[in-house]
């Protein structure tokens, strides 16, 4: 068991199990240590002679302090159940039994010992003899009315044995009836919950629920079926199963989740996860849809957006300059054919940063607040095809774009429309690259 366990001799408390008592160290004082040791009377490593070495692991409960606990006067341990002596009991008393001795008997010894002792002064009387006599049948009526209750009492013994067998036999008859009762009642639990489960799942928000409702399916996740929102699935499962859950401190090879519990699976979250982001649902709202509470709905969403983060960088969504002209609007194949990409910049508040030279160089005059600036490409089409990694938002458009190396994707020839605030013409004209018309006319 993990902890402080009582290093005295037949005491196991430890301070997990046993929380209500104080567990102390042995004292650094040599003396008082020495005494310590001597009133445990632990024998140490080598032996049943050898002295114990106490270490800075070694503890003593309060158990053994007079009044339960360490205190200035009681600072040294008396208290040793084991070393109570043994109380021994008595031996029983051996009571000698003499046989029974018959009226008879004792009239013919009687008789033969007065006529021996006749002529013998110390002989007995004969009143005396009468009375033995009467006192010897007296106590042969006691002994055989004594027997006459012993058999009485063994025939009600014998006829409570049986009764008692009796009630036995009642006893396992009503337990097996019990267990089984038990059996049944556990079974029609078990009935009783998949019913009301499979009520739920008809009745709540989930995946079984909507899996032959298309459009339900668009609308939630932006996938016009199932089956592509099961290849979508699919494609992010092999993290899912091995998927350290946002705020869980534990992981274990042999429970790939951690210490975290799954309250859905993997289909019910990830529709969780894309109904956030597609609806906009707030988070107190899919909890109540999905049975769960709004903590879970947070660490579900949080770790989801990590997994797909790290997922979808991996995969390119810069096109090449044929699916760009195949994807080409009409309007423009017809002004603007040699357009490759459409720029501008966004800008995200953010907290004021406690360094003021931070502050400096995210305070944004456009915005008048502190902000985070990324660079956004579309093609033509709408398709977003460039997204770059977030800088200060007082840095300009221009540093922006060549600093994002957006540009050395491009081939020369390509046009790039932007804003009128994008002064970039001399760097597109260094990569032999042009600026179409600002897009804001």
């Amino acid at each position: 068991m993990p902890g402080f366990t009582c290093c005295v001799p037949h005491c196991y408390n430890n301070n997990k199990k046993d929380r209500h008592l104080s567990f102390y160290r042995f004292p650094a004082d040599t003396e008082e240590r020495k005494i310590w040791v001597d009133s445990i009377g632990r024998a140490g490593k080598k032996g049943k002679f050898s002295r114990f070495e106490p270490t800075i692991g070694h503890r003593v409960c309060s158990e053994h302090f007079e009044g339960g606990k360490k205190t200035y006067d009681n600072r040294r341990p008396t208290v040793f159940t084991y070393k109570k002596e043994k109380v021994t009991q008595s031996r029983r008393t051996l009571i000698r039994q003499t046989p029974p001795v018959t009226e008879s008997a004792l009239s013919e010894n009687a008789k033969r010992d007065v006529g021996h002792h006749d002529d013998h002064s110390y002989s007995m009387p004969h009143s005396d003899m009468e009375n033995l006599l009467k006192a010897v049948k007296e106590k042969s009526g006691i002994i055989h009315e004594m027997e006459d209750k012993l058999s009485d009492i063994q025939k009600e013994l014998s006829e409570t044995i049986q009764h008692l067998k009796q009630c036995q036999t009642d006893l396992e008859q009503t337990k097996n009836n019990a267990e089984e009762n038990d059996v049944w009642e556990e079974r029609y639990k078990d009935l009783h919950k998949k019913l009301e489960e499979e009520k739920r799942k008809e009745n709540t928000f989930s995946m079984e629920s909507l899996k032959e409702k298309p459009e339900a399916i668009k609308f939630y996740t932006g996938f016009s079926s199932y089956a592509e929102f099961k290849n979508f699935h699919d494609f992010l499962s092999p993290d899912i199963s091995d998927m350290h859950y946002w705020g869980s401190t534990y992981h274990d090879k042999d429970t790939p989740r951690g210490k975290y519990t799954r309250s859905l699976d993997s289909e019910d979250e990830l529709l969780l996860v894309l109904a956030r982001l597609r609806v906009g649902l707030l988070e107190e709202d899919l909890a109540f849809r999905m049975g769960v509470g709004v903590a879970t709905v947070s660490r579900i969403c949080r770790t989801y957006f990590e997994l797909m983060h790290f997922r979808f960088r991996q995969l390119p969504i810069w096109p090449s300059k044929e699916i760009v002209e195949a994807t080409m609007p009409q309007c423009f194949k017809e002004e603007y054919p040699s357009t490759r990409v459409i720029l501008d910049c966004t800008e995200l508040f953010i907290e004021r940063p406690s360094g003021y030279v931070t502050q400096s160089e995210t305070y944004s005059s456009y915005k008048s607040h502190n902000t985070a600036k990324g660079l956004v490409g579309i093609a033509p089409n709408g398709f977003i095809t460039y997204v770059s990694d977030l800088a200060p938002g007082r840095m300009s458009d221009k540093e922006m774009t060549e600093l994002s190396g957006l540009v050395d994707l491009m081939d020369e020839g390509d046009s790039v429309m932007a804003d009128r605030g994008f002064l970039i013409d001399e760097y597109l004209a260094k990569r032999k690259t042009e600026n179409c018309p600002d897009c804001s006319d």
